[in-house]
């Protein structure tokens, strides 16, 4: 099914399958049993030779400024 939703992602319409949704969090804590690699925004954030097994993602609002032309 993950398969399956990868394309309804994309395009938005992932929220009629009951497996996929939206919703609203300020933060949530992910756990890993073995260490991550961890890329933002194309900058390395964790590489070799790290431990981070439960990484803390945190929304900021008014963090970043997007300019739409």
């Amino acid at each position: 099914m993950m398969f399956r939703l990868i394309p309804e992602v994309m395009k938005g319409t992932h929220g009629r399958f009951k497996q996929g949704g939206t919703g609203t969090i300020r933060n949530m804590t992910l756990s890993f049993d073995r260490a991550l690699y961890i890329h933002a925004d194309g900058e390395i954030y964790t590489g070799f030779g790290t431990d981070i097994r439960r990484p803390k993602v945190e929304v900021v609002p008014k963090a970043i400024q997007v300019v739409r032309a």
